[in-house]
């Protein structure tokens, strides 16, 4: 799954294989509820632990 975060300062593209579509919507639904703030996942080409909070960005687009 790729995800790519923005907002006026910062692009950038992620790719991982923990991360799936059901998973992102699973996250949605409890972030819309207050249950969660941030989730978590390595980024594939840099091995990076990413901790991305949806509040930080204009936009978080996602993609099998």
């Amino acid at each position: 799954m790729k995800i790519k975060t923005n907002n006026p300062y910062f692009d950038k593209v992620y790719e991982t294989s923990q991360f799936t579509k059901e998973h992102w919507l699973a996250f949605l639904a409890n972030y819309r509820r207050g249950n969660e703030d941030f989730f978590m996942f390595v980024d594939k080409n840099s091995g990076e632990i990413v901790t991305v909070n949806p509040k930080n960005f204009a936009s978080i687009e996602v993609e099998d």
